[in-house]
């Protein structure tokens, strides 16, 4: 403590570094803060493609989260889509998607300001019912826990 005492007495440009350095390395490290849970990918025009954990995708919290801040990046004057990837590999960087990466394409997210569209859909790759080994794409729309415009 008292070489503490001598370092304010001599509040020198170095004494308050030496200070600022030992306050540093007595105090605990922070935690880590938890990881969003989702990774901005690419853009392609008004295309935003995003990959979302696997374990998270079926959570509306994180859906809308993603939506707002890419509406926030934006912005509510011009029309954009989310497209979302449960695979980092996976994920397209542009299209057109292949059918490797349509397996992992799960949802998406339209938005038109000139006409007030706002719609979240899940994806899931069926079989066509006139061609088996041709798989089509089954849209499901859901409502996402989302005020708007997101603030």
């Amino acid at each position: 403590m008292s070489c503490l005492r001598a370092m304010f007495r001599r509040t020198t440009p170095l004494g308050l570094l030496m200070l600022l350095m030992l306050s540093q390395l007595s105090t605990p490290p922070m935690a880590a803060a938890p990881a969003p849970g989702w990774v901005y990918v690419s853009s392609a025009g008004p295309l935003q493609i995003v990959y979302v954990e696997p374990s998270r995708m079926s959570d509306p919290q994180l859906m809308a989260a993603v939506v707002a801040e890419v509406y926030r990046k934006i912005g509510g004057e011009h029309a954009f889509q989310i497209d979302f990837f449960d695979a980092r590999d996976g994920a397209p960087v542009r299209p057109p998607y292949t059918l490797e990466q349509r397996r992992h394409h799960k949802a998406k997210f339209n938005f038109n300001p000139k006409n007030g569209l706002r719609r979240f859909v899940r994806l899931e790759l069926v079989p066509d019912p006139d061609n088996a080994a041709k798989p089509r794409i089954r849209e499901t729309e859901v409502e996402l826990p989302l005020p708007w415009p997101p603030s």
